[in-house]
């Protein structure tokens, strides 16, 4: 094979590269270039042919390339040319760019000779640029790692964090920012993340500790993600300190711990009050009834006695005493019933349409004599409860509607539920002569009366059995109500829990 027909041949096979590809002698100057070289560097092929390569270099750099190129010719072998370098390269208008070049000797007739492809990695440097920024920009410290667990690169943040400047930490591993008791669990950690790598939590459920130049040691966050380079998989592990939020953790925890245990404190005394007051109620009422029968049996013998035989004062006086002993007796026995809601009570399931039917059979004589008209929107649920408690809190509502309603009216009563999500919600809606809002709540305390005995009885206790009850059922009670407009008492029951 001729000279020439090797070297078309050759300029052949250049042409198939997709780099720049210069081919340079022992002295330095240009043998053979491709069309990818004229493209790159903006000179025509007789331009460049047998000048030197050094035309094609910054020329700060110019006089070093010559010592290195005669390193090379002295012991060539296939290399990357000023590997952990920056190199640049330098076009015809005198613009400089960045590149990465590969050499190759290549054996000839005419001694060695050195093939140089050239790749122009500009495009890749404005990448890596913005990366760069967008590493320096993150809140939080960024260490992008190798599979052998080898720091590649960090962020600002990083030397903040743990104290250390790039330099100290690019190349070295990644335990250096560990406690030492963790690497070889760690390594292990790493070698599966590589296997199956994706974005996650890194040791969710754990507490992960970062160490930082001093030694010091403090608690971290980790996400992990995947990056897929030219030079093979990358980890980026995103660390965030939380010293902060774990010390504001404890002291939440530590307020809950002491708010817990005074609300425990508190229940406790206050269930013990509870039980004493109603353990008091309970004596006190029952203990107060013996004198009050005396009284009213002595009063009885009067009456039989001598009534009529004295002056009409004195008759009215023995009427007086009657009365009165009569309204303590009714007040003692509210009072003892009211001590007793919630007391030796069996939580049940309880039909309330079978509850509402027993109450309106009870209160069938007060509802022939007012023709009061009692309806049911739909059938009522079924809940767990009480069921002594829920037929008096059902007969004291309904028996309230038709004990005021309104002169010359009959009594209109709607009753309805509707289902919530952990509770039921009644509604006891009647066409009475209503409540002013200034008394909404007034009315629920014991004892409370809005009106005098003379027009309407009673002892005002019968809503402070409604609302101690709904709250037995862990519910509210409460009215929408105007006056002449009706009452709508509302109540709710919480789905319970048999035992």
């Amino acid at each position: 094979m001729t000279r020439r027909s090797m070297e078309s041949k050759a300029q052949a096979l250049l042409e198939t590269a997709p780099d720049a590809m210069v081919i340079v002698n022992s002295f330095g100057q240009i043998i053979l270039i491709n069309a990818q070289t004229e493209k790159l560097f903006g000179y025509e092929k007789n331009e460049l042919l047998g000048q030197n390569v050094e035309i094609l270099i910054p020329d700060r750099f110019a006089s070093k390339h010559n010592a290195h190129r005669k390193n090379f010719f002295s012991n060539a072998k296939t290399r990357t040319m000023g590997e952990g370098q920056e190199l640049f390269g330098k076009h015809k208008s005198g613009l400089e760019f960045p590149v990465e070049i590969s050499l190759s000797p290549l054996e000839t007739e005419e001694g060695v000779l050195v093939s140089a492809a050239i790749r122009d990695i500009s495009k890749r440097k404005k990448a890596e640029e913005k990366f760069r920024n967008l590493l320096e920009s993150a809140p939080d410290a960024i260490i992008i790692v190798n599979e052998t667990g080898t720091i590649q690169l960090v962020n600002a943040q990083t030397e903040k964090m743990f104290g250390y400047n790039r330099t100290e930490m690019i190349g070295n591993k990644i335990e250096l920012l560990m406690p030492g008791r963790y690497d070889s669990i760690h390594q292990a950690h790493r070698i599966n993340y590589f296997k199956t790598p994706k974005v996650r939590q890194m040791g969710e459920g754990f507490d992960l500790l970062g160490k930082d130049k001093n030694g010091k040691e403090f608690p971290v966050e980790i996400s992990l993600s995947p990056l897929e380079t030219e030079d093979g998989l990358l980890v980026s592990a995103a660390i965030r300190d939380i010293s902060e939020k774990k010390k504001l953790e404890n002291q939440i925890r530590e307020i809950n711990i002491n708010l817990e245990r005074k609300v425990k404190q508190r229940t406790a005394e206050l269930e013990t009050k509870n039980k004493e007051l109603e353990q008091f109620a309970y004596v006190a009422s029952h203990d107060l009834q013996e004198p009050l029968r005396t009284t009213s049996s002595f009063v009885g013998f009067l009456q039989e006695e001598y009534y009529g035989k004295l002056d009409e004062n004195a008759n009215s006086y023995l009427n007086y005493i009657t009365q009165a002993t009569e309204r303590m007796q009714t007040l003692i026995k509210d009072l003892l019933d009211y001590s007793r809601i919630g007391r030796k009570t069996i939580l049940q399931e309880v039909d309330c349409n079978e509850v509402l039917s027993n109450v309106m059979a009870d209160l069938s004589s007060a509802i022939e004599a007012t023709n009061a008209k009692i309806s049911v929107k739909e059938p009522l649920p079924v809940v767990k409860g009480y069921a002594t408690e829920l037929k008096q809190l059902f007969q004291n509502l309904i028996s309230n509607s038709i004990k005021f309603h309104k002169e010359n009216l009959a009594p209109e009563i709607t009753i309805s539920s509707k289902k919530l999500p952990d509770a039921w919600e009644f509604s006891v809606h009647d066409n009475g002569i209503g409540i002013d809002k200034q008394h909404h709540e007034r009315i629920f305390i014991i004892f409370q009366r809005l009106h005098n005995r003379m027009e309407y009885e009673g002892s005002g206790i019968g809503l402070s059995h409604c609302k101690k009850i709904v709250e037995l059922h862990g519910g509210k009670l409460w009215v929408d109500s105007q006056p002449g407009q009706g009452s709508n008492f509302q109540f709710t029951l919480n789905k319970m829990e048999m035992e």
